[in-house]
């Protein structure tokens, strides 16, 4: 599973997501919140606007089927 969200902004020249101290900021607590082995959270400038990308692959997530 991928979720992608963009805003407009700006990151600060040389940012590093990986840099940000687990639960010090609102950065930091979302990466302490997702599982080590299986997620991925990335933070990038494109143009005028910041993408941020959180990736979550199996056992990290599941798909559950409902029954009907």
């Amino acid at each position: 599973m991928r979720i992608v969200i963009t805003n407009p902004g700006r990151l600060p020249e040389g940012f590093d997501v990986a840099a940000v101290r687990s639960g010090v900021s609102g950065l930091g607590l979302v990466r302490a919140l997702l599982p080590r082995r299986h997620a991925s959270l990335t933070l990038r400038q494109s143009g005028d606007e910041v993408v941020a990308c959180i990736g979550l692959a199996p056992p990290g997530v599941t798909r559950v089927i409902a029954a009907a």
